[in-house]
């Protein structure tokens, strides 16, 4: 990515979710990129731009009631630990999971060569 960003001043990687928070390109690929200081725009449907910083936003609000928060008993829990938290869970959520891959993705063998497509 650093290679391409010394050739190019912009790189753009595609996704067919119409949606970031949908996609786990925000919450993997965007987020390793952040991590280089590098900033990350999404483009929307309506070819509007969100910054990665407005969906880390959306992505705290989304799972509040899951993500730890400083309270007496745990008073050094920073927004960091929040984001991590909450990239977690968004990540059981969007990424792949082979059980549920074989769940919709289970073909007999047989009807294979019958499928029209």
């Amino acid at each position: 990515m650093q290679q391409l960003l010394e050739k190019q001043s912009k790189v753009v990687l595609m996704c067919s979710e119409s949606d970031p928070m949908e996609c786990h390109r925000f919450s993997m690929i965007a987020f390793a990129i952040e991590q280089a200081s590098i900033e990350v725009q999404h483009i929307l449907r309506d070819k509007t731009l969100i910054s990665n910083i407005r969906l880390e936003n959306q992505l705290l609000k989304k799972f509040s009631k899951k993500i730890p928060h400083p309270d007496l008993f745990n008073p050094d829990v920073t927004m960091e630990d929040q984001l991590r938290a909450a990239y977690r869970l968004h990540n059981v959520e969007v990424a792949y999971s082979p059980a549920m891959h074989e769940r919709f993705m289970c073909v007999d063998r047989h009807s294979l060569g019958r499928m029209v497509l």
